[in-house]
């Protein structure tokens, strides 16, 4: 698999405009929640053996888990990952890994049920994936972006798992303000978003995302 490399010059924009601007520092209200809850999840679990962040960027996420073996894929090298590779294409054997994640990475994927198919495989029996999905949310291709999921459709690609939890957060007012807090606006509105985001109403019709927690 050739890895994917992102343009640097994109990524030195970015930093500059964060540096003049702080405030674009500030995390999306998404980010916030979804954030919030992982950290009472991974909590919750406690230590782990065997890690693996498919799709793991920066592994923003590694911070709230104690495991013993942890290891970053991602089909770019550009934040250096413990492995270059497609979530299409696991390497590891049967039965290795002890806990996955797949956080906002399904949507990515031109074929999401060959990823959970793999990701099945190299589960040890009792092992446990954990999954985000964005719902409410705009065109973001990374490379590329082809799917939008409701709680159904992520039951329905689920189901060879033995307990699947899925769980919508976001309200219907929170991704109103994020729909409009993009471009030149997040310039004044994203100070807002901590205070956004501490709203704890969910609105399961509409929510902004999904989080599920699955046991092989």
């Amino acid at each position: 698999m050739i890895p994917i490399k992102i343009p640097v010059y994109r990524s030195n924009i970015r930093n500059a405009r964060e540096r003049f601007l702080p405030q674009l520092r500030i995390k999306s209200v998404i980010s916030i929640l979804r954030e919030r809850k992982l950290a009472a999840l991974f909590h919750m679990l406690g230590p782990v053996g065997t890690v693996l962040d498919i799709g793991a960027s920066i592994s923003p996420y590694r911070q709230y888990i104690s495991a013993e073996q942890f290891y970053a894929m991602d089909i770019s090298s550009s934040a250096s990952p413990s492995l270059v590779s497609d979530a299409h294409l696991l390497c590891f054997a049967e039965n290795t890994i002890d806990l996955v994640l797949l956080t906002e990475i399904l949507e990515h994927c031109h074929s999401p049920w060959i990823v959970l198919e793999n990701v099945f495989r190299v589960l040890k029996p009792g092992g446990m994936v954990i999954i985000t999905v964005p719902f409410t949310f705009m065109f973001h291709p990374n490379p590329n972006d082809y799917y939008r999921f409701t709680s159904q459709g992520l039951e329905h690609l689920l189901r060879q798992f033995s307990e699947v939890t899925v769980d919508a957060y976001g309200s219907r007012f929170q991704m109103l303000f994020q729909t409009i807090n993009r471009g030149v606006a997040r310039l004044f509105l994203n100070v807002l978003n901590p205070i956004v985001a501490s709203g704890s109403r969910t609105d399961v019709r509409m929510p902004l995302g999904y989080i599920v927690y699955c046991v092989k």
